[in-house]
């Protein structure tokens, strides 16, 4: 059984490490035909996903000698002298790896916190000391949260060589995370293990961990020898939605959400591929799911631009009327609100004219604004989100198919990540209205 066997999930990942333990098991013929191996591996991820666990996982199937450094084992002063020490160590026992779990300790800077980036002081001494250090048979693996945190001077070819982003798990990860965690143990056959992969859709693999043992806790402290649905639910609400009531969708909601949801997300992708992400039907706070779409780079707008975004705003309310046609539901008050924020935008840069132009001051204070102008700017947004709704009505039925199969996916995983989001629409290439 190999080492990576041992971890759920991460099938891509785990390929793609295994094959450079191969390679360490090859390293006299690499050296006979004039190749070498990779000389970093950078594995970068949020914490709990994994980062760590793969790392070690790497040492032991590649069977070879390992050095570990620890940043918590001295200051950053002395630094230099305890790294070269490691290094020379792991040299004398080629092939070799190091190992710097947790990078992002040493060279972070996070005296910025809205901008966190790297620390070039201490940048300098990792460069000094693998520069110093290079060897065809010495592997440098490294973790680190926020890549923000590492200096391209430490990316680039010849230092970590490759990098491994390691995400949070989609839902076929989720799922063997689940089995692996719950192996072993008893549970109720009322335990909907499905249902769990598809609504910790934004959790890492040692949340899911979580999870499964504070519901194992809650049976214990309950006096039962199986953990039940209840006892899953009370800890997937207290991990994901602060207590709240609902942990994933109503299942009679759950279809008008996800049409709703469809519906913005597949103007989104129409109008503004690039800046979709992903796409939900849990229930978060107020919001009944969610389309990640934007930031948009550029912050100048063109008039086409502000009235794509009111398209898209508007088109989970377009999607209702196309689907629940005699039905009135409450489910806009947002878009509206968005939709409202953008045809300001327009009035505030007088994409209008100057006729309607109002400035941000002007608007809030209510001063020198007649009646009249009060009327055509009334006037104006009426016919410009009505327009705007008739084109996503216009768009989303010009791309039905593609909204059928986003309503179907949506319903079955409640999450849809960019990934699985782009293999459909690659698979159906939407059209414009």
């Amino acid at each position: 059984m190999s080492e990576f066997d041992r971890i759920a999930g991460y099938s891509n990942e785990k390929r793609e490490l295994n094959d450079i333990c191969k390679l360490f098991r090859r390293f006299d013929k690499l050296s006979d035909a004039g190749f070498r191996l990779p000389r970093g591996i950078l594995l970068a991820g949020q914490p709990g996903v994994g980062k760590t666990v793969m790392a070690e996982a790497f040492i032991k199937e590649s069977g070879v000698y390992c050095e570990r450094i620890s940043f918590d084992d001295t200051n950053k002063i002395l630094m230099t002298e305890y790294l070269d020490k490691k290094f020379k160590t792991a040299i004398e026992h080629l092939p070799a790896i190091v190992l710097m779990d947790e990078l992002d300790k040493f060279v972070g800077d996070v005296s910025n916190g809205f901008n966190p980036t790297y620390d070039m002081n201490a940048t300098r001494k990792i460069l000094k000391v693998i520069n110093d250090n290079v060897n065809d048979g010495l592997i440098v693996v490294a973790t680190i949260n926020d890549e923000r945190m590492l200096s391209y001077a430490l990316k680039r070819s010849g230092r970590f060589d490759r990098t491994l982003n390691i995400p949070l798990p989609d839902l076929n990860d989720r799922r063997e995370i689940i089995a692996h965690y719950a192996k072993d143990k008893k549970f109720a056959s009322n335990v909907d293990f499905e249902t769990l992969a598809k609504i910790t859709a934004k959790l890492s693999g040692a949340d899911i961990e979580c999870i499964i043992n504070d519901a194992g806790l809650n049976a214990i402290l309950a006096d039962r020898t199986e953990i039940n649905q209840t006892d899953i639910d009370d800890s997937v609400n207290r991990l994901m939605f602060q207590a709240s009531k609902s942990s994933c969708p109503d299942e009679n909601d759950s279809r008008l959400v996800a049409v709703h949801e469809t519906g913005h997300l597949v103007a989104g992708l129409v109008l503004k591929k690039d800046e979709v992400g992903n796409a939900s039907i849990i229930p978060q706070g107020d919001n009944s799911g969610h389309v990640k779409i934007g930031p948009q780079k550029n912050k100048i707008k063109t008039k086409s631009q502000y009235l794509d975004d009111i398209v898209i705003s508007l088109a989970g309310k377009a999607a209702e009327k196309i689907f629940f046609p005699d039905e009135e539901y409450n489910s806009t008050d947002s878009d509206y609100s968005s939709a409202y924020f953008y045809f300001r935008g327009m009035l505030n840069s007088g994409l209008f004219g100057f006729d309607l132009y109002v400035s941000h001051f002007r608007e809030s204070s209510g001063n020198d604004i007649s009646e009249e102008r009060l009327r055509l700017i009334e006037k104006k947004r009426a016919e410009v989100l009505d327009g705007c709704l008739h084109t996503a009505e216009e768009l989303l039925k010009s791309n039905i198919d593609l909204v059928n199969k986003y309503i179907e996916e949506l319903t079955d995983k409640y999450t849809l990540t960019h990934d699985e989001i782009m293999a459909i629409y690659n698979q159906m290439r939407p059209k414009a209205a």
